[in-house]
């Protein structure tokens, strides 16, 4: 009787589905009613044995040709997903288990329930699952007759389409199949123990069950379904849950339909690529590598499986769908280079394959295995006459981590290496046990420990004593690391001393004060030591500390000469060593000994001899050395005019007057000169490089005379130095005498120079405002003048882009001029440049400076790119823009945001600048926003963005102009501020709307089926050329709602334009079913849109011009007559009918459901209410849902 009564009940619901048509609509209606009547009754009185015999004998079909899958258009992957998706909320789990008549014809979960009950029950569950996930069951179960809800249907489609399924007679069989995947359907029918229309031995009514196996692998007993709470089974309770598998009744058989093919196992072996490097080494490891799975060749497609190595290099097995993969590493085990290969692999359908693979030990490339450097310079440079190349080395490896005190007694391996000339030692050629190589065969370290210790020194240095330990560790992914740090293995060179006693020949008079140059033969190094009172000298610390007034001698002139100075030889040409008086003053190396000119030896002749230091802490005695009379020289170099001040400008030409004694008459001798420069104590070079020198021939017929040595050199790039001559006498190739002193004054000229600082008079800085009143202050700094005399400074400001002088507004070149008498050689001068700089905005000046004397010019100073120099006058440009999408509109509206690019130049970089905005009216110039941040520019132009907010409302059809200064420490170095620069405006777009009636134009419409409305939008502010579209919506002034159409959705209407101008106007119609409307106004709301972007709206209820009222339609007569009401109820899971009814029945049915259609056209004339067919699960409009059509 409870199946009767829910079919009844499904049949009354169906009938309310003549409310929504009329006509043949009606009359389609009772004829689906007449069909829902019949096969619910007959369903009712149907037998069904039938239904219990099929049940215990299933349909097993393990060999279909489809899976269910294929029949409904979902995944096994979609149908998880879906459910993986809402494991952790209530969206499906703990929704109650109810019929279809309870949750409007439909399953619905708690997550999508809408005006309904939340409900599902088993099949209604499985069903919107699949739905969900993008299937079709709905209609693709419910063919020939079968309903989707009924637990039948799966079995007929298992025989109909030949799915695959397997009947199991318990569950612990299904368990134990293997068979069952996450997601496979599960159907419990009852034994045919359980009599049809009965109950099971708990008291549980005759009914099937259906839901998903949600086990995380075959056997695991887990379950998703809709169920209601069953007797026998634990304490399960009703609802949408995962438990046990379980039926409705007991025993049940269980079906089990795949969602697809069953799956394999895949399982990944790592294994090293060279054992050689690898075994017993426990900085590698095997373990710990990551694979991943692909289903593509080029690895693009992941499947999300990931293998994990143990430490014998396996993985456990991973269950995947059968077919062809790609495995590829992600992540490398320790000590080992990340792989980039990949490896097919062929799962077979319930078996398992294996992905191996194998990973390249990371090594260290040894190209270098240690550095040699000289202990002092701590250079790979000797000193001296040493060497680097020869050194040996022991180069030990252990496979581990060790410090220099935990090394193993015993090496992994060990080599000998030895340096080349640069000081280094690669391990390619190296000797000792075999070396490890990589793949390309290159000479490798595994990771590890190396530790060098150094074996035989090279030649003249002594051996180090210390062992260095580096170890080698991972890096990165690839092959190869660097970890190793090549040692540089300082070593300290052998140092000696020499000394000798300096008398005069014949009488052995010890003299004192006699200079000796020592000169290394090797690097041409060369120090003065000087005789003391006993006629001794010498280079030891023991004698004079290396560190006292350290080769003081060397420039010091015959007045200041000190015996106490000491002495040091770096061993380098360029490169100073600090002094150490525990080692001798002078490198391995062979060093000429030359006595030279003095007061002293006057009129003697000097002494030269060879000397070599091969032994460290070693002093070379060189005994007596006495010498003979000889000549002596003196020289004075002036300039053009006999002056000793000349400009450093282009060729130059300088005399050098030599005055000699004591030569021999008759014989001819030579002189050389070279230019010294007194600042750096280096000759002077030439264009080519070489050296500025000059020699002059002479036979003088007295042993005394002068001689004439002249010298042409190019003078550029010596301003600011001073130039001394050394000459030299020369006979029959061998030097007899010179005169080489820096610092005499007479054979010495000056070179003046100038530099100049350009800066803003009002703070100092290198930038300005280019105003009408500018100031620049150039100071002048000036060396080698001479005190006393007057000078001249004349100053021009030039433009660096262009090269020219810089003009004033009045188009006068802008100069300035001083005059100064120094009382020192050097000091400072200033020259006041004052102008009209108006026009210099973007622009850099710089100053040029000449100074003169007497009419000739002394030195200049006019370089284009000396910052110190210049003065740049910033410049700043604007661009404002809509900061939402960078167009130059924005809305009529609170929150609008104006964004301005602000484009710098010709600023300072790294100096912090403040950029300060000011938002215009631009026609009332009006402030309505400011807005300011600050700068640091990395380089002299750039831009930066000021950010405007600003409430739009009231401003429709309103311009707005941003104006920026740039300021440096409260300083404005620039502006910009033009009101009518459009760049620097945007633009605020305005509407305004009018609603009529179409058909007579004015504010009223008759209420009808049909209502048009015009609504003619007038814009302003729009963009020209661009493309908008306008969208109106009609309002109910009374409810300040939306109106609605007959459909139940709100009225609304568009139309797209291009604005061919900033203002004009578009129409926009309105057609809906104004029929329920009248004694109603309508307002009509606009929105004018670009893009998908609103940029202006009009929306005022209270506005009249866009208001319709609609009137009062005359009346029609009532039409139809009352029909009689009726509705039904959908079936449960689980039941089952067979339409084996009388003809009596069908024909009384036919007879009174025609009569009843009658009833409802005559209902319709009357104007009655009419029933409505409720949509069904498919969402169609027939009783069951089931898509009925118009026809």
């Amino acid at each position: 009787m409870r199946i009767a009564k829910e079919r009844a009940h499904s049949a009354r619901r169906a009938l309310r589905a003549w409310r929504r048509d009329g006509g043949a609509k009606r009359m389609k209606a009772a004829l689906l009613s007449v069909a829902l009547v019949l096969s619910q009754l007959l369903g009712a009185l149907a037998p069904t044995v039938a239904l219990a015999a099929e049940s215990s004998s299933w349909f097993d079909n393990p060999n279909g040709t489809r899976y269910i899958s294929d029949v409904v258009g979902v995944t096994r992957e979609q149908v998880v997903g879906e459910l993986e998706s809402h494991q952790g909320d209530s969206f499906y789990l703990g929704t109650p288990y109810l019929g279809l008549g309870d949750t409007g014809d439909m399953p619905r979960p708690n997550g999508d329930h809408g005006s309904y009950r939340a409900g599902m029950q088993c099949t209604g569950f499985v069903c919107y699952v699949m739905a969900a996930a993008g299937g079709n069951p709905y209609s693709a179960l419910s063919t020939n007759g079968a309903n989707w809800w009924n637990i039948n249907v799966w079995e007929r489609i298992c025989k109909e389409q030949d799915v695959v399924s397997y009947r199991f007679d318990t569950k612990e069989e299904l368990l134990a199949s293997g068979l069952a995947q996450r997601g496979d359907v599960i159907v419990a029918t009852p034994d045919s123990s359980v009599p049809v229309s009965g109950t099971d031995r708990y008291g549980n009514t005759w009914d099937g069950h259906a839901g998903f196996f949600w086990g995380s692998s075959p056997s695991e007993d887990l379950m998703w379904h809709s169920v209601h709470s069953s007797n026998g089974f634990g304490t399960i309770e009703s609802g949408n849950q995962t438990s046990a598998i379980q039926g409705k009744v007991w025993p049940s058989h269980y079906i089990l339909i795949p969602l697809g093919q069953s799956r394999g196992r895949v399982t990944v072996t790592k294994a090293s690529s060279d054992p050689a490097v690898t075994d017993g080494n426990t900085l590698y490891s095997v373990g710990g590598a990551v694979y991943g799975l692909f289903s593509d060749e080029g690895c693009t497609k992941d499947t999300g499986v990931r293998l994990t190595t143990r430490e014998d290099g396996t993985s456990e097995a991973v269950e995947v769908s059968p077919g062809t993969y790609w495995a590829r590493e992600l992540s490398a085990p320790r000590g080992y280079a990340l792989s980039n290969a990949t490896t097919r692999v062929e799962v077979p359908a319930g078996g398992e394959a294996d992905a191996s693979a194998s990973d390249v030990p990371q090594t260290n490339p040894l190209g270098l295995v240690l550095a040699k450097a000289d202990a002092e310079t701590g250079e790979a440079s000797p000193l001296g006459a040493a060497s680097l190349a020869g050194a040996e080395f022991e180069v030990r490896y252990y496979a581990g981590q060790y410090d220099e005190g935990g090394l193993p007694a015993k090496a992994t391996r060990t080599w000998t290496v030895s340096t080349g000339e640069d000081g280094t030692a690669d391990l390619s050629s190296a000797t000792g046990d075999d070396l490890y190589r990589d793949a390309a065969g290159n000479a490798v370290v595994p990771l590890g420990t190396v530790a060098i210790r150094e074996t035989r020194a090279p030649e003249g240095y002594v051996a180090s004593d210390k062992t260095f330990v580096t170890r080698v560790t991972a890096e990165g992914t690839a092959e190869h690391v660097s970890t190793y740090a090549a040692p540089t293995v300082a070593e300290q060179v052998r140092r000696g001393d020499l000394e000798l006693v300096k008398a005069e020949s014949g009488s052995m008079r010890r003299l004192a004060g006699v200079p000796f140059r020592i000169t290394s033969a090797t690097t041409g190094e060369s120090h003065v030591i000087v005789t003391d009172e006993n006629g001794q000298a010498s280079t030891a610390s023991s004698w004079a500390s290396h560190a006292t007034r350290t080769n003081a001698n060397d420039t010091a002139g015959e007045g200041s000469w000190d015996a106490a100075a000491g002495v040091w030889f770096s061993g380098r040409t360029g490169k100073a060593t600090a002094p150490d008086d525990s080692k001798g003053a002078l490198p391995y190396d062979t060093y000429a000994v030359e006595e030279l000119r003095c007061a002293a030896n006057e009129g003697l002749r000097l002494v030269s001899m060879t000397v070599t230091v091969s032994r460290d802490a070693r002093t070379v005695e060189l005994g007596t050395v006495d010498d003979d009379q000889g000549p002596r020289i003196a020289t004075t170099l002036t300039g053009k005019g006999g002056e000793h001040l000349v400009e450093a400008a282009g060729s130059v030409t300088l005399t050098d007057e030599v005055e000699y004694e004591n030569l021999e008459p008759g014989k001819e001798y030579e002189l050389t000169g070279t230019l010294m420069d007194r600042e750096i104590g280096k000759a002077v070079t030439g264009a080519d490089g070489k050296a500025v020198t000059a020699t002059a021939k002479l036979t003088p017929k007295l042993s005394t005379g002068k001689a004439k040595v002249t010298f042409e050199f190019d003078a550029t790039g010596l301003a600011g130095h001073s130039v001394v001559a050394f000459e030299e006498l020369s006979q029959g190739g061998k030097t007899v005498a010179t005169h080489a002193d820096i610092d005499d004054e007479g054979q010495t000229v000056l070179f003046p120079k100038i530099g100049t600082t350009a800066t803003d008079a009002e703070d100092g800085s290198h930038d300005a405002a280019a105003d009408d009143d500018v100031t620049i202050t150039d100071t002048v700094e000036y060396q080698n003048l001479v005190p006393g005399k007057e000078y001249e400074l004349t100053g021009t400001l030039m433009d660096r882009e262009t090269g020219e002088a810089v003009t004033d507004a009045k188009g006068e070149k802008v100069t300035a001029t001083t005059r100064l008498t120094p009382e020192e050689a050097s000091g400072t001068a200033t020259v006041t440049f004052k102008f009209d700089g108006s026009d210099l905005a973007g622009r850099t000046v710089v100053a040029f400076e000449e100074l003169s004397r007497e009419g000739h010019v002394c030195a200049t100073h006019s370089d284009l790119s000396d910052e110190g120099q210049s003065v740049a006058f910033p410049q700043v440009r604007t661009t404002a823009s809509d900061a939402a999408d960078g167009d130059k509109v924005i809305n009529a509206a609170p929150g609008q945001r104006v964004a301005d690019t602000v484009s710098y130049s010709n600023v300072t970089p790294g100096t912090e600048y403040r950029v300060r905005g000011h938002l215009l009216d631009a026609e009332t110039s009006e402030e309505l926003a400011t807005a300011e941040t600050t700068v640091t520019p990395e380089s002299s132009e750039g831009t930066v963005e000021v950010a405007f907010d600003v409430d739009g409302t009231g401003l429709e059809g309103r311009k707005l102009v941003c104006t920026e200064e740039l300021s440096r420490a409260d300083k404005v170095v620039a502006t910009h501020a033009d009101l009518k620069d459009e760049g620097q405006t945007v633009s605020l777009p305005g509407i305004h709307t009018t609603a009529t009636d179409a058909a007579d134009g004015d504010h009223e419409a008759t209420a009808a089926d049909k209502v048009t409305i015009t609504d003619r939008v007038e814009w302003s502010g729009l963009v020209k050329g661009r493309e908008y579209t306008v969208t109106g919506t009609l309002m109910d002034k009374s409810t300040g709602e939306e109106v609605k159409g007959s459909d139940g959705s709100p009225v609304t209407a568009s139309a797209t334009f291009t604005a061919d101008a900033e203002s004009g106007s578009t129409d926009v119609t309105f057609e809906f079913d104004g029929s329920a409307l009248a004694g109603h106004d309508v307002v009509a709301f606009e929105t004018i849109a670009h893009d998908g972007r609103t940029v202006a709206t009009h929306a005022d209820l209270d506005d009249r011009g866009q208001t319709v009222s609609i009137t009062e339609a005359p009346p029609e007569a009532p039409k139809g007559e009352k029909a009689t009401k009726g509705g039904g109820q959908l079936p449960k899971t689980g039941d089952a009918g067979i339409p084996v009814a009388p003809i009596a029945g069908l024909c009384a049915a036919a007879g009174l459901s025609l009569a009843g259609a009658r009833a409802l056209r005559r209902r319709g004339r009357r104007g009655e209410p009419d029933v409505c067919i409720e949509r069904g699960p498919e969402g169609g409009t027939g009783p069951l849902g089931g898509g009925g059509t118009d026809d």
